[in-house]
């Protein structure tokens, strides 16, 4: 009798429980859960962590090294992916995925899970924003279940996300990025330090495409040099904005060119990858460049197609800019006017020297005439006079010396047998 009492209750207990577990089962079928931690061995130390992992981030004093893990999965786990990759989305559409978080730390940590933008570096590579920028691209568009975990020690997550593409979505690249990040207080003060690891997210939205760089807002400078037989330097900046709608590398090339041909020309490195819309500012600097007045500054950049993304059917041209660059060439002019003074000074002084040749000249043949004319005697010779330093006094004349057999002395003229005449009387003259 007890026995079947006891079976008539289990029986009629029974609709009760099927009910139950149907609500259950629908109830799990509703909405996407994440798959339970699954245990995972740590991994040997590298010194070069894969994609995903990042490396270890050095807490306080005291505490444990927290390492972890982020990458692209299916519903088991990791498989293989480097990252999120949709092609040819139509807008309106969902994109349902999932995302593998592994703490390879020896203690439990809690993780915060979020979705931000792409954004372009100032080194014109592809990162993701901050938590604190407001998503409004595909940051915006993903959905996760979980806003943060907390995951045992060396064990593995794997949550499920959505992305839904808006349906006035533009066609063409858009970029965002799944992150695990945990927080730690820097020691000594108030102030959080956030370390994260992000998976990037490459999405493109079907419709016309266009791959288009463009150069913009170029500035130059010249910074001279001492040496008048040197080159200074130049500097040329400009903005690289990719103003299509495909993510594109660009190629660089900007030289310097004077009246006389190519001054000099630099290579600055190959821009990664620049989003959409995005800009990067680059600065060139050139040496070498001799300052020969009006310069002129090239700037050319050729888009370049990513290997890793689906081709453009446009074709990809290169963009030029050319500004004019003035470099004053200071050292050449002082240069140039010490050389005409130095002509100039000695092209006085030659004509200074010849004048005062000239006047002395004048003087000695003025000299030699009168000597000749008897008016005064020839006191100097004209070479003498000619050549006689300025300043100097004349020497002194010199007594002429009595000539022998009766040549005129030169105190009266007259010779001593001149004068026997004069004194002896007259010769009587015969009357006869």
């Amino acid at each position: 009798m007890i026995n079947r009492r006891r079976a008539y209750r289990g029986w009629y207990l029974l609709p009760v429980v099927a009910v139950f577990l149907a609500s259950t089962a629908s109830a799990a079928a509703a909405a996407p859960v994440a798959r339970p931690p699954v245990p995972v061995a740590a991994p040997a130390p590298s010194p070069s962590p894969p994609a995903g992992q990042g490396p270890q981030s050095t807490p306080p004093s005291g505490e444990a090294v927290t390492r972890w893990a982020v990458s692209p999965a299916n519903a088991k786990g990791p498989d293989g992916r480097t990252r999120f990759s949709y092609e040819g989305l139509q807008p309106g559409a969902v994109v349902s995925d999932f995302v593998s978080i592994t703490n390879l730390s020896t203690v439990p940590v809690t993780f915060r899970v979020y979705a931000a933008d792409g954004i372009t570096t100032p080194e014109g590579a592809i990162g993701v924003a901050t938590a604190d920028v407001k998503a409004t691209d595909v940051g915006a568009w993903t959905r996760l279940p979980h806003a943060s975990l907390r995951v045992p020690p060396r064990t593995r997550v794997v949550e499920p996300f959505t992305i839904t593409v808006p349906r006035n979505a533009t066609p063409g690249d858009h970029v965002g990025g799944v992150i695990a990040s945990i927080t730690q207080r820097v020691p000594g003060t108030q102030v959080g330090r956030e370390s994260r690891i992000a998976v990037a997210a490459y999405l493109r939205v079907a419709g016309p495409l266009t791959a288009a760089l463009g150069v913009e807002a170029v500035s130059t400078t010249y910074d001279g040099t001492a040496n008048p037989f040197g080159g200074g330097g130049a500097t040329i900046a400009y903005t690289v904005r990719n103003t299509g709608n495909v993510r594109l590398s660009g190629a660089q090339a900007v030289s310097v060119t004077s009246p006389f041909g190519t001054e000099a020309e630099t290579t600055p490195a190959t821009l990664e990858e620049l989003l959409p819309g995005d800009a990067v500012r680059v600065t060139a600097r050139m040496t070498g460049v001799l300052p020969a007045g009006p310069l002129k500054a090239h700037v050319k950049v050729t888009p370049v197609q990513l290997p890793d993304a689906p081709a453009v059917p446009t074709p990809l041209q290169p963009v030029e800019q050319t500004v004019g660059l003035w470099a004053t060439p200071w050292p050449q002019v002082v240069l140039l006017l010490i050389l005409v003074a130095l002509v100039v000074g000695l092209w006085w002084w030659l004509g200074w020297s010849r004048r005062r040749f000239n006047a002395k000249l004048a003087a000695a043949e003025a000299r030699g005439r009168r000597a000749a004319a008897g008016d005064a005697p020839a006191e100097k010779g004209a070479l003498d006079a000619l050549f006689e330093p300025p300043g100097d006094e004349a020497p002194a004349e010199l007594a002429p010396v009595a000539a022998s057999n009766g040549s005129r002395p030169a105190g009266n003229g007259k010779t001593d047998a001149d004068r026997a005449g004069e004194a002896a009387p007259p010769a009587a003259t015969n009357p006869d």
